[in-house]
């Protein structure tokens, strides 16, 4: 029997008739110390510690059994919190795009792609129809301007530009270094950066095809054909924050389950013997309290950049306070 269970039992007894004297004389046979015995005798009878529950009160009524908790809705709260952000950037920013996603697809081959060019590969062989080595450059002020980046951040000062490719069919992969391009086709290769490496793709696996502008946006308007792809992808944005609300509680259920587990092993250490149910229950509002206090703080600039550091402090407040509640359980008994 904890605390808050014998001040409920002698209110019960003094209730039913039985003198304070006969209540203590009780509880003392039931093992408790006098010094406790007084300490939940003045406690039911004061009318303040009605109105003022001790601290952690609600824990500890979770703890007990007395009050549940329910980890399912809990997540559900919290996945409709995660969404708002993701959702606003979304809207604002990914739905215009999306909208005008056939013109701006468009405007990125003309960008990058010179309109007489014309690139063939046959039988795993590239050749092309210009005098090479032969560098596509691509204009960064454009890039910006294409993916509207200027909504974000502000927009480029100077016209700077970026070696996108390299055509050297007649050359070797061994020249890649030498003219400093994001990657280089050679006759049976396409070379490139990866992850700060350098990458070789052979072409002979490569279906023979003829890359030139109007192919390219032949096959953009093939593959949009009555806004399919522009429909698709609208509809991925607004299922997005659904998806997210209703898989998020799944996370959180799974999460609180594994912290569960450390819980129930300071339980069986401290051998209390706190059924696993109301172990997770405690473990889920601890859980949940700390997830909230992320969540608000993702709103805060500049906070996200630490997440990760106050995911790993949070985690380990959860664990302390859920030590925390067993030991005075265990205390209380």
């Amino acid at each position: 029997m904890d605390l808050n269970s014998a001040i409920e039992y002698i209110k019960s007894q003094l209730q039913a008739g039985k003198t304070a004297a006969q209540i203590t004389s009780d509880l003392e046979a039931a093992g408790w110390s006098h010094e406790s015995v007084v300490q939940a005798l003045s406690q039911a009878q004061s009318p303040v510690s009605e109105a003022k529950p001790p601290v952690g009160d609600y824990f500890s009524r979770v703890l007990t059994g007395q009050k549940k908790f329910h980890v399912f809705l809990a997540g559900i709260v919290l996945g409709l919190l995660i969404t708002i952000k993701p959702s606003f950037y979304l809207i604002k920013y990914g739905l215009p795009y999306i909208n005008n996603l056939e013109s701006q697809v468009v405007s990125i081959v003309d960008e990058v792609f010179p309109q007489d060019l014309e690139i063939t590969i046959k039988d795993g062989i590239a050749s092309t129809n210009v005098k090479e080595p032969y560098h596509i450059d691509v204009n960064r002020a454009a890039i910006e301007r294409i993916f509207n980046f200027q909504d974000s951040h502000p927009p480029a000062t100077t016209l700077s530009k970026i070696r996108f490719i390299t055509l050297n069919t007649q050359g070797k992969a061994e020249d890649f270094d030498k003219f400093q391009s994001a990657a280089m086709l050679t006759a049976r290769s396409l070379v490139y950066y990866s992850d700060g490496d350098v990458k070789i793709q052979p072409l002979s696996k490569t279906p023979n095809i003829v890359l030139s502008q109007k192919t390219l946006k032949n096959k953009i308007y093939e593959y949009n054909a009555n806004n399919r792809l522009t429909n698709f992808f609208r509809t991925l944005i607004y299922i997005s924050p659904v998806a997210i609300i209703l898989f998020y509680p799944v996370i959180f259920m799974v999460n609180t389950l594994s912290k569960t587990f450390l819980a129930w092993v300071i339980n069986k250490l401290l051998s209390t013997g706190i059924p696993f149910g109301r172990l997770y229950g405690l473990t889920g509002v601890l859980n949940f309290v700390t997830e909230l206090i992320l969540v608000v703080l993702a709103f805060v600039p500049g906070i996200s950049l630490f997440r990760s550091w106050l995911a790993v402090a949070f985690n380990a407040i959860t664990l302390a306070l859920c030590y925390f509640f067993i030991y005075r359980h265990h205390k209380n008994l």
